[in-house]
């Protein structure tokens, strides 16, 4: 019986994998009405239930409190879902100013339902941030009046009703009307700003059976950490265990002099080892010189190459002096629908433009502004990035960066011809990767027009209607974009990180032990000089994203880029805080970091701090984020440890402990992270759970993590060796959910 429950537990992780695609294929109508909706997609849910509550009855794990718990509030979620699809009723409302209205059409079926009271539009705005016209809110006033059915009308239409007791209300994103059991959502409105279009959503039941189960989940989580006699406290107690520390203690007491001595000199010579091959310990320092001598010598000389290179392209070309363009970098503008100094402009048009912060030794500002007073002359120099090699030689280019007049081709003398339109106009529709590129290019052609026609740079209003920035913003800006703390960072931690890892695999091969637990006075500076090293990246990360946090009034959690910024954060914080109890954590957080931060660098090529979009405007963004942010730390941690296992059998069956601790707070914060993700969706858009490809791989990541806290009922999945490959397997549906639904699935989180 519990095998084959465990089947179709694996069964329907591969449905619903399958089903994200099949909706990418054919659309989310298709997919809803066939799989999510279908028969036997609720009897497969229903069956697993039924055999997960008679096997914890057969086993008598009623007597383990929190673990029947745990899923007792499982099958109450999965009610409450049922009941929603049963009962609820969802559709849209179109409202008109001044004209009242009590029906609704509802979804799927198109039917036209009667509410028992009627709604009128009394006025719609949109809410903008100060000075730019980004969208801040979106906001209808409505009037609700009760409806009263009256005598001797029939006939289908508001004349049956006499209408009492008007009252008023706001409807905006993230604030929602509740009246008599029906929930309206702000959805869109008419291009004449005249109508509202709100979601209806009224779910009597479901809603809070759901709720029910989230809260019972909650205590049960809880319950399973603090449990005596549970999984999670039994390891915990291994860790700590008397056995262990007692081993510890024994170890340095037999450590005499000699000892430490004869470790030391076998320490120096596997960092010699290490270091050797780098000529950093090289014996002959006659040879370490010249090899100095010559990489100066090449870096100079490319140096003077890139310089005559540009000197040559630019011989006649006027640029704003260094002193004029340093007292314009503090002017305040409008800028990606917020206030920024020019400086943050000049920053963002350079690198979208060149791929760099600068070239050839100019400012930003300088680059900028030259090239906004002087558009001819730079129509000839060669700064505009192409990395389509396939479009470079459609364009008959030799390099990779192209000048504005190698875009427009003359024809007759009249209006020169774009060739990207000519170019694109010839592109077949599986030409992806050339149109993208396309387009990219494209988007950079526009941005020097707008330069060249005076609306890229947009002073502040003088009358007043924009606040400008204090003096302490705009010095804390001009900081952040002088230090790239990202690049920094990243480049430090994965250094640090690989070098970690090799000095700790040496030492496990040689001494069998490593650094992290070695008395050695070698590894013990190694040790010291690694904690200090990595308090200081932390401190460092720290600063730049306390610095975003003020600059953009918000907490960095609204996109892709500051989410892995923040995920770099808290994969840092808990290896600082598992450094006493796991030799190699200090290791993971370099390198687990440092990956994280890799991907936030290469999404941040132009990164730019705007203002939040509405829907994102709520408490739940940063809980929400942030709870699941700590689960992917933890989950990283898993695997990276279930990699080092393999790699050093020896120390594999300590790693599992440490693995299988993790894992318990690591499924229970993804969770968490679902049930907050779907009340904010509940409060947003009026329902908890829409099966978006994000939210279903969500939940395929956490059915796979939850498979290793039960007992394995399969050989296959015993063992060691086979826990430490399945955890690093699973990490791929943790990859899949971040990036995967990003870039193949797309849908309501694409933005995150």
């Amino acid at each position: 019986m519990r095998h084959f429950a465990f089947i179709l537990y694996f069964l329907l992780i591969v449905v619903l994998g399958i089903a994200t695609f099949v909706e990418s294929a054919k659309g989310s109508s298709f997919v809803q009405e066939h799989i999510y909706h279908s028969v036997p997609f609720i009897l497969l849910w229903g069956v697993l239930s039924v055999l997960m509550i008679f096997s914890l009855w057969k086993k008598k794990f009623f007597q383990a409190g929190p673990k029947i718990l745990l899923h007792f509030a499982f099958v109450v979620i999965l009610i409450g879902a049922l009941t929603s699809y049963l009962t609820s009723k969802k559709g849209m409302m179109h409202l008109r100013m001044g004209e009242p209205t009590f029906q609704f059409v509802e979804e799927g079926t198109r039917r036209v339902l009667d509410l028992p009271f009627t709604l009128t539009l009394d006025t719609f705005y949109i809410d903008y941030y100060p000075g730019t016209e980004a969208p801040a809110d979106y906001v209808c006033i409505v009037t609700s009046d009760e409806l009263r059915a009256t005598s001797g009308h029939a006939e289908q239409d508001s004349s049956r009703f006499t209408l009492h007791a008007s009252l008023t209300h706001t409807i905006s994103m993230n604030n929602i009307l509740t009246h008599e059991g029906f929930r309206f959502y702000q959805s869109s409105f008419d291009e004449d700003r005249r109508g509202s279009w709100l979601s209806v959503n009224y779910d009597p039941w479901g809603t809070g059976i759901t709720y029910v189960g989230y809260i019972l989940f909650v205590i049960a989580m809880l319950g399973v950490m603090i449990h005596p006699k549970g999984g999670f406290r039994r390891l915990l107690k291994k860790v700590t265990s008397d056995e262990l520390q007692a081993t510890s203690d024994e170890l340095q007491a037999t450590s005499s002099m000699e000892q430490k001595d004869i470790r030391t000199k076998e320490g120096r010579g596997i960092l010699k080892k290490i270091l050797y091959p780098f000529g950093l310990l090289s014996k002959n320092r006659t040879c370490l010189s010249l090899v100095t001598r010559s990489l100066s010598l090449i870096a100079c000389g490319l140096s003077l190459v890139a310089l005559s290179t540009f000197a040559q392209e630019t011989k006649k070309l006027n640029i704003l002096s260094l002193e004029e363009a340093e007292g314009m970098k503090r002017m305040q503008v409008i800028h990606h629908d917020r206030v920024v100094p020019l400086n943050t402009l000049a920053r963002d048009f350079v690198r979208k433009l060149y791929g760099k912060d600068s070239f050839s030794g100019l400012t930003p500002e300088q680059i900028l502004l030259s090239w906004q007073r002087y558009p001819g002359e730079w129509a000839y120099v060669p700064a505009i990035k192409i990395k389509s090699e396939a479009l470079r030689a459609k364009l008959g280019l030799q390099g990779k960066y192209a000048r504005m007049v190698d875009l427009f081709e003359m024809t007759g003398g009249q209006v020169p011809e774009y060739k990207l339109r000519a170019i694109n106009a010839t592109l077949h529709e599986q030409d992806n990767s050339l149109k993208k590129a396309v387009r990219e290019v494209d988007e950079k052609v526009a941005l020097v027009m707008m330069l060249e026609r005076g609306t890229l740079i947009r002073p502040l209003p003088e009358d007043g209607s924009v606040q400008p920035l204090s003096k302490s913003k705009v010095e804390a800006e001009l900081l952040y974009n002088r230090i790239p703390f990202t690049k920094i960072l990243f480049m430090f931690n994965l250094t640090m990180g690989v070098v970690l890892l090799i000095v700790d695999k040496v030492q496990v091969d040689k001494l069998t032990r490593p650094c992290g637990t070695n008395p050695s006075s070698t590894c013990q500076l190694v040790n010291s000089s690694t904690k200090l090293l990595f308090l200081l990246a932390l401190l460092f990360h720290l600063t730049g994203y306390l610095l975003r946090w003020y600059i953009g009034g918000r907490i960095p959690l609204s996109n892709g880029n500051e989410t892995m910024l923040f995920l770099a954060l808290c994969i840092m914080l808990f290896a600082w805080a598992m450094r006493r109890r796991f030799a190699p954590a200090l290791a993971f957080g370099f390198l687990l970091s440092g990956f994280a931060l890799l991907v936030a660098y290469l999404g941040e090529m132009n990164p730019q701090i705007t203002p939040l979009m509405p829907v994102l405007v709520s408490p739940w963004l940063s809980l929400h984020v942030s709870v699941i942010m700590m689960s992917y730390a933890l989950f990283a941690f898993i695997m990276l440890n279930g990699v080092w296992a393999l790699c050093v059998p020896r120390e594999a069956e300590r790693l599992e402990v440490y693995s299988r601790l993790m894992l318990y707070p690591a499924v229970f914060f993804l969770a968490a992270g679902i049930f907050i993700g779907a009340v904010w969706a509940n409060v947003s858009w009026g329902r908890y759970w829409g099966w978006d490809p994000k939210e279903v791989w969500a939940l395929i990541s956490l059915l796979i993590y939850a498979y290793p806290l039960h007992k394995a009922p399969f050989s296959w999945g015993r063992g060691t060796k086979r826990f430490h490959i399945y955890m690093v397997v699973a990490f791929l549906s943790i990859l899949m959910t971040y990036f995967g639904v990003n870039f193949f699935l797309g849908g309501m989180h694409s933005y995150a």
